[in-house]
């Protein structure tokens, strides 16, 4: 092959391999951008709260079966005064577009469950809304 011939398959690919990467960059960009998102997310609901000792199981009438699903960040059961994050041992596969369908008994649900897409659960974290000081309260009418 000539020179310039080599030059112009070569620029072909260079351009090919460029293109692939344009297309891939939103995708990563996209999904970094929902994992920040979520991150924020967690950040306002635990706003407030402070952690309690990590818990075994959760008894799912207690939560409402309220589930907020944070994209590659965590699981948060509950809502109200108290809710329940499962960070689970595989956040990389929490996507908030999939439904998600836990594996274990119908009323209270364990770190030992598993759920759908290879999530497996970890400890419940706690975290209680804390109530102001009466002194505030009073200070504040």
């Amino acid at each position: 092959m000539q020179p310039q011939a080599m030059n112009r398959v070569a620029s072909g690919i260079t351009l090919a391999v460029a293109t692939i990467g344009l297309a891939l960059a939103p995708q990563a960009s996209s999904a970094r951008s929902l994992q920040e998102k979520a991150a924020e997310r967690l950040d306002k609901l635990l706003e407030g709260r402070v952690a309690g000792e990590p818990q075994d199981c959760i008894f799912l009438p207690r939560t409402n079966y309220h589930l907020q699903v944070l994209h590659r960040t965590a699981l948060v059961f509950g809502r109200g005064k108290t809710i329940y994050v499962n960070y689970t041992e595989s956040p990389e596969f929490i996507d908030r577009g999939d439904p998600i369908i836990f594996k274990g008994m119908a009323n209270r649900l364990c770190d030992y469950d598993t759920a759908s897409q290879g999530i497996m659960l970890d400890k419940f974290i706690p975290y209680t809304r804390v109530s102001e000081p009466e002194a505030v309260k009073g200070e504040a009418q």
